[in-house]
């Protein structure tokens, strides 16, 4: 498997304060060319502002325009992912840089 076969769905809601340190563990990763996609879960914080200066980084944010149920927001994920490999990631969630 190359990492480029390789999308990393990240599901959040109003969790900006952990997801900007999840998302920093994706761009420390060694091997790099996987896709990323952030699930926004119809976020009232600050967690679209936040997202803005990753979608310029090339993250592909989707944002829910009303709250999804959580497995809703997960399937949303298979659905978006163009690769044959998703990893469900959530909004707290960290990686060691030599995961991928």
């Amino acid at each position: 498997m190359k990492p480029q076969d390789l999308t990393f769905y990240i599901a959040t809601h109003n969790r900006c304060a952990y997801l900007e340190e999840t998302l920093e563990s994706l761009r420390a990763q060694t091997a790099q060319g996987f896709r990323w996609i952030v699930g926004d879960n119809a976020s009232t914080d600050d967690t679209p502002q936040r997202l803005e200066k990753w979608e310029a980084r090339g993250v592909r944010v989707c944002r829910a325009e009303s709250r999804l149920e959580p497995w809703e927001n997960i399937k949303r994920g298979a659905d978006l992912a163009e690769t044959p490999w998703v990893v469900l990631f959530h909004d707290d969630d960290l990686l060691h840089p030599r995961f991928v």
